[in-house]
């Protein structure tokens, strides 16, 4: 039986997987209310990562998820190649953070 302090979820994975599928699909040709929703999903995606890797007693990987939701949310007048470029970097960051966090050992049993 394992202990609390070596269990793995995979949350962190999930929520990295959902955030980086809307920031994929934001370099399509959307409709604007998709935008809308996809900062939405991205904030919320890195609100549960954010949570894992503190559950994780990962601190450092906060700040590029709390840089992306800020980032997502408050800048806006970019050119479409240029949120392009950005939501593919989004996509590729939440996805492999999430991988990471998933497989490291959940502490004092957080989410």
């Amino acid at each position: 039986m394992q202990q609390a302090q070596d269990q793995r979820t995979p949350t962190p994975l999930i929520a990295g997987l959902v955030g980086g599928a809307f920031a994929l699909l934001g370099v399509l040709k959307m409709p604007y209310g998709y935008y809308s929703a996809m900062r939405i999903a991205i904030v919320s995606a890195c609100v549960v990562m954010t949570i894992g890797a503190i559950a994780r007693r990962k601190p450092f990987a906060t700040a590029p998820l709390i840089f992306v939701a800020l980032f997502v949310m408050f800048v806006k007048g970019l050119s479409k190649d240029t949120w392009q470029a950005i939501d593919l970097g989004v996509a590729v960051l939440l996805v492999a953070l999430g991988a990471w966090l998933a497989h490291q050992p959940v502490r004092d049993g957080a989410l």
